[in-house]
C-alpha cells in the first residue's frame, strides 16, 4: 500500500511539476489545459487502482503535445497577426513531437513566401515602432562579435522565400548575408562608440513585418554567441528583459511581466535553448506589434 501511495504521488508530481515548469517557459495555457491534465490525473488514479478508465485508454495524450499546440498557435499568431488553420497547426504540432526545433519552425514562418507578402504588402511602420526597433537593434549589436553592416537594402523584403510548413522546422533558417556597407550603414564598432544610432534612417519605409524579421534575426545571432556560456545568457537576458517591460507590453503571461532580474535568471538556467530563443522573439515581436 505504501509503495503505491508512493507511486501516486510521484506521479502527481511529475504531471503537475511537468505543467508548472511549462508555464514558466513562457507558454500561455488556457483552462481547458489546466482542465486537461486534472483528466489525466484523475484517470491515472483509477488506472492503476485497478480501475477502467475510458479516457486512460483512448483519449490520454502526452501533455508535451497539448503543450506544442498552444506554443505553435501563439508563435503564428504573434508573427502573423492571425491564427493558424486546424491542418497547419497538427501539422506543424507534429513536427515540434518528433523533434524539430522551435527555432526552424520560427525561421520558417518569417523566411516564407506567406511572410514575404506581408512585407511586401504592409504599408511602412509607424514611428514609434521605429523608435523601439532602433533601440532593441542598438541593444542586440551590442552583444555581437562580428560587426552586422545594414544599409538600405535590410529595409526591403527577403528575396529568399522558403514554404512555410513543418518541413522547415526540421532546419536552421538561413541568416541574411552581411551587406557592405554603404553611405548609410552603420557597423557595430560604431554601436559600440556612439550608443544607442539612428537606424531609423536605414530602416524608414520598411514594414513592420520587415522590422521584426530582422531584429529576429540578429536575436538569433545573440543567442548563438551567448549560449556558449549559460550563465552569460541568463544575465544578458534577465537584464535586457528589463528593458523590454519598460514598454508596458502585455508579453502573453504574467510571469514574462515580471520585472524580476533574479527570476528572469534563474529561468534561464533552468529553460532549454529553444524556449530562450522563443521568449526572445516573442517579446521582440510583441512590443513591436503593440505600436504598429
Amino acid at each position: 500500500m505504501d509503495h503505491f501511495k508512493n507511486l501516486l504521488k510521484t506521479l502527481q508530481i511529475f504531471i503537475f511539476g511537468g505543467a508548472l515548469s511549462l508555464a514558466l517557459s513562457g507558454c500561455d495555457f488556457p483552462a481547458r489545459f489546466v482542465g486537461q491534465l486534472g483528466q489525466e490525473w484523475n484517470a491515472l488514479k483509477i488506472l492503476l487502482r485497478g480501475g477502467s478508465s475510458p479516457l486512460a485508454r483512448s483519449r490520454m495524450q502526452p501533455s508535451f503535445s497539448i503543450a506544442h499546440q498552444e506554443l505553435v498557435a501563439e508563435v503564428y499568431r504573434v508573427v502573423f497577426f492571425k491564427d493558424p488553420s486546424q491542418v497547419q497547426l497538427l501539422d506543424w504540432v507534429n513536427a515540434l513531437d518528433q523533434g524539430a526545433s522551435l527555432e526552424g519552425l520560427y525561421n520558417g514562418f518569417t523566411h516564407s513566401s506567406e511572410y514575404r507578402d506581408l512585407e511586401t504588402q504592409a504599408k511602412p511602420a509607424s514611428l514609434e515602432v521605429l523608435k523601439r526597433f532602433n533601440v532593441i537593434l542598438t541593444e542586440l549589436e551590442k552583444e555581437l562579435p562580428i560587426p552586422t553592416i545594414f544599409d538600405a537594402t535590410w529595409a526591403r523584403p527577403l528575396k529568399m522565400i522558403l514554404p512555410p510548413g513543418p518541413q522547415d522546422a526540421q532546419n536552421e533558417g538561413d541568416e541574411p548575408a552581411a551587406l557592405p556597407l554603404s553611405d548609410g550603414g552603420l557597423s557595430q564598432r560604431a554601436v559600440r562608440e556612439k550608443g544607442i544610432q539612428d537606424f531609423t534612417k536605414i530602416f524608414e519605409g520598411a514594414s513592420l513585418f520587415t522590422l521584426k524579421r530582422v531584429l529576429g534575426d540578429e536575436a538569433l545571432k545573440v543567442v548563438a554567441i551567448e549560449k556558449q556560456d549559460r550563465q552569460k545568457l541568463a544575465s544578458w537576458y534577465s537584464k535586457w528583459v528589463l528593458q523590454m517591460v519598460i514598454w508596458k507590453t502585455d508579453f502573453g503571461l504574467e510571469l514574462r511581466n515580471r520585472s524580476d532580474e533574479s527570476f528572469h535568471y534563474r529561468w534561464v538556467l533552468g529553460a532549454s535553448e529553444d524556449r530562450v530563443k522563443w521568449e526572445i522573439l516573442n517579446r521582440i515581436h510583441r512590443v513591436l506589434n503593440a505600436k504598429q
